[in-house]
Parts: C-alpha cells; sequence; structure tokens
C-alpha cells in the first residue's frame, strides 16, 4: 500500500497543522476558482479518509484525498505548478487507488472539469483506466465550469 516518498495520514495518523495549512495552500493555488476548504481536515477526523502527500522539503509537491465507504471517490488531487508533467500526478494517484485497494475499495468515483481546463487531469485518470461516466451538471465548479464524473472499477 505505500509508495515511495508518499506520506499517508489519516485519523489515526493526522497531518501537523502545518502541513494541512499547506494543502489548504496548494488546494488554493491549483483551483482558485473553488478556493480552500477544510474539507481535507474535517474528513479525516472520519476513520474512512486519507490524505497522501508528496513532500518537497519544508514544501510540499503535491497531495491526494480519498474518502470511502463502499465505494471511494477521489475528492481531490493536485501538484504545484512548478512540479507538474514529471510524472508526480500518476505517481499520487497510484497511492491513492492503493489506498482505497487496500480498503477494500471495488469501485472510484472522481468529478473534473469538463472543459479544457481539466484535459490533463482527465488524461491522467484515462490513463489509470478511469472512463466518463457521465455530467455532473451545469456550473459544478461555478458559473460556466461544468463537470463529468469518472469511475475506476478496481
Amino acid at each position: 500500500m505505500d509508495s515511495p516518498g508518499v506520506d499517508v495520514f489519516t485519523s489515526q495518523r493526522p497531518p501537523s497543522p502545518g502541513l494541512l495549512a499547506a494543502v489548504a495552500s496548494l488546494e488554493a493555488a491549483c483551483f482558485p476558482e473553488r478556493g480552500a476548504d477544510c474539507e481535507v481536515a474535517r474528513s479525516l477526523l472520519l476513520r474512512r479518509a486519507a490524505l497522501l502527500v508528496l513532500p518537497d522539503g519544508d514544501g510540499l509537491l503535491g497531495f491526494a484525498h480519498v474518502t470511502w465507504t463502499i465505494s471511494g471517490t477521489l475528492t481531490r488531487l493536485c501538484v504545484r505548478q512548478d512540479a507538474r508533467e514529471c510524472g508526480r500526478g500518476r505517481l499520487l494517484l497510484a497511492a491513492a487507488l492503493s489506498t482505497l485497494r487496500g480498503a477494500g475499495v471495488h469501485t472510484v468515483t472522481l468529478h473534473v472539469d469538463a472543459a479544457g481546463g481539466g484535459a490533463a487531469a482527465r488524461g491522467l485518470y484515462a490513463g489509470a483506466g478511469f472512463s466518463v461516466d457521465g455530467a455532473v451538471g451545469a456550473n459544478y465548479y461555478g458559473p460556466g465550469s461544468d463537470a463529468v464524473c469518472m469511475v475506476l472499477v478496481l
């Protein structure tokens, strides 16, 4: 279940407040239209959530966040702008999927931008075997920003 270089945090192994602040900052940089919320921090209070981080010295190259019950959801995957296109997103995605497999999950869903801005992310997910399941809805991420649901059977 471990991936080299990726640290996994859960309710049993919580991240430090400083790391949560770095996650919120990176999330706001990656998704400025959504802004940072406290979903990641709140979800780690639950037993079925994990935060996977790719550290860079005192900083953060990227993170992924998953939750699960019977099925799993990849709620976030963020890689710092200057650290993209080097396989870090694939590494975080593989670690997230491994975490979900280890939790007994067989189906994973995610929502991703349906427009041009989400093309790289959709390519990353399709390369891992996800397929488009349908539209989530108009203006999902805000005015003019629609999303699609992608699904992977593990």
